[in-house]
């Protein structure tokens, strides 16, 4: 269900099988997802599997699964032939973009719904289950765990330079004059008045001679 379709449907919990989720249109194209979700579990005849549920208790989400990939839907061309495989494909996403169709059937749509560019993040709780009685929201977690950090990723100048360190300190047990040499190098140019950014790659150059060097021994 689309975001922008979805005002008249109503709160509840549902019960289905992944094959029931399929519809077949005319032309095959993705279907059967469901939007506002506050958790999902897919289980066996036994009622054992896997429940998915928002970590964040403000944040819903979409899914859909079936016995097709998103390659097999896009290569069909009628509900016939796409295959149906032994194994369930299950989608899990954050937002999606509005059906639109405001002024007839075009792609004329609501402000409010349009994903705009930005940074999302959500996380997602996996969790075991043993029977249909423990397919419900699981109870939330303590604040400090809801308000985890999101990791960052250094910047490629910082990694970089982070590894001619050490490559540095590798190297200066097996070579330590070729190190000095190469120490000494840097040192010359920073003081010369050359870019760090020139520096640094006059340094690797030369610590890759250096390695070459040393191996070839």
């Amino acid at each position: 269900c689309y975001p922008d379709r979805r005002l008249s449907a109503q709160v509840g919990r549902f019960e289905t099988t992944v094959d029931e989720t399929f519809v077949k249109y005319l032309y095959p194209s993705e279907n059967g997802t469901r939007s506002g979700v506050r958790w999902v579990a897919l289980t066996n005849a036994e009622g054992k599997g896997l429940l998915f549920s928002p970590v964040a208790p403000e944040q819903h989400f979409y899914f859909s699964a079936h016995h097709f990939t998103a390659r097999d839907l896009h290569v069909a061309r009628h509900p016939h032939e796409v295959p149906h495989r032994e194994e369930i494909t299950l989608n899990l996403d954050h937002v999606h973009m509005p059906c639109g169709g405001n002024d007839s059937w075009s792609r004329a749509h609501s402000t409010k719904y349009l994903i705009k560019p930005g940074k999302y993040q959500y996380s997602l709780r996996l969790r075991p289950i043993r029977s249909d009685s423990e397919c419900t929201r699981p109870p939330l977690l303590q604040d400090a765990l809801l308000h985890t950090p999101s990791f960052e990723p250094p910047a490629v100048k910082d990694a970089f330079i982070s590894g001619l360190y050490l490559a540095f300190y590798l190297n200066m047990s097996r070579a330590p004059i070729a190190c000095a040499e190469q120490l000494t190098l840097f040192l010359s140019l920073r003081v010369m008045g050359m870019p760090l950014p020139t520096v640094v790659a006059s340094a690797a150059i030369v610590g890759v001679v250096g390695v070459m060097r040393i191996r070839s021994k």
